[in-house]
């Protein structure tokens, strides 16, 4: 049960991202950092559920497989148990406060991996009411509505190859 709670809620962040990525400008900001070929994978455990985003040639993010990330840069968030990654990853505790309380492990450079943190607060803003996610601490404000982040997150998983510019 876990394991599908963790893969759909992973299904739903990414494609919230590459909403986001598209309307909002604070998740462009986030992720123009990243040179083409990047990739950011969030790991809800070892062996557990994945999520995998990868920025194209052309600055396009995508959903790709893991056998895909062949990038210079690849940021990978892992987290150490099932119920550390259903609790960051929806929104009832922050991913910062994860990491601190040594729930998750990042494996590469520290740095390059803040604007995953950024990215993942700012997406978790947007899907989930304010109340849920008073937890995180200071969110920032939402650019879309949350019924327009859903909406936009549904159209991208049912149409991805159409929706990921």
């Amino acid at each position: 049960m876990k394991t599908m709670v963790a893969a759909l809620v992973l299904k739903f962040l990414g494609a919230g991202i590459l909403v986001l990525h598209r309307k909002d400008p604070r998740m462009q900001e986030e992720l123009a950092s990243y040179a083409p070929g990047s990739a950011l994978q969030i790991r809800a455990w070892d062996g557990g559920p994945v999520l995998c985003l990868a920025k194209s040639a052309t600055g396009v993010w995508s959903a790709v497989s893991v056998s895909r990330l062949l990038g210079p840069e690849v940021v990978e968030v892992v987290f150490k148990s099932p119920r550390s990654a259903i609790l960051a990853l929806l929104g009832l505790q922050s991913v910062t406060a994860a990491f601190l309380e040594n729930r998750l492990m990042v494996r590469g450079d520290l740095m390059v991996t803040l604007p995953v943190v950024r990215a993942v607060n700012l997406v978790e803003a947007h899907l989930f009411p304010l109340w849920w996610t008073k937890s995180i601490g200071n969110l920032p404000p939402r650019h879309l509505t949350l019924i327009g982040t859903w909406w936009g997150a549904i159209v991208q998983l049912i149409q991805p190859q159409e929706r990921s510019s």
